[in-house]
């Protein structure tokens, strides 16, 4: 993030960098499912100030129009990345790096047993130094842990609580004992 722009608009640097994979229009059915907690996770990133990047495979439409909405037009701290296949982890982590945005991801969307799975994978494989919590009550269907053992620890698999705008966690941590 442009540190010109955080002093212009009295932003402290954020913490963690919100990732949303695939609700797309031709994944309609599973992205409808979560489409209200995705929403949820996207009011407590802007009220948090962490940056957003919107992950689309080519050729599957757009972002579903609910999340576009509650993101909004002013909100400056989004990007979207183009994938061509399941794992988007290089061209995430090219982003982050690319705009100085944290590397502790929060990561929802669908098909959590293959686009997602694979791109918090594919996170790991492109940087030592990314954190990824999955927030599995915005993941459809069920998230399917594919890290190693080496990365077991900088992987939180979490269920998320979304009550009047707070994010309550339930956090338990992965282990590949």
């Amino acid at each position: 993030m442009n540190p010109f722009w955080r002093a212009k608009n009295k932003v402290n640097t954020p913490k963690k960098t919100l990732i949303i994979i695939d609700m797309q229009e031709s994944f309609v059915s599973s992205a409808d499912r979560i489409a209200g907690t995705v929403c949820g996770l996207v009011r407590h990133a802007k009220k948090e100030q962490w940056p957003i990047i919107i992950v689309e495979i080519t050729f599957s439409g757009k972002t579903l129009q609910p999340i576009l909405e509650e993101i909004g037009p002013s909100y400056e701290l989004v990007a979207r990345v183009q994938k061509s296949k399941m794992d988007g982890g290089a061209e995430i982590i090219e982003c982050i790096e690319e705009l100085s945005w944290p590397l502790h991801t929060v990561v929802c969307g669908v098909y959590g047993d293959q686009c997602v799975s694979h791109t918090v994978s594919g996170l790991f494989e492109n940087s030592s130094l990314v954190e990824v919590d999955v927030v599995t009550d915005a993941v459809d269907p069920g998230y399917i842990s594919r890290c190693n053992f080496r990365d077991g620890e900088r992987e939180v698999v979490s269920t998320e609580i979304i009550d009047h705008n707070i994010v309550l966690p339930n956090v338990w941590v992965v282990n590949r004992s």
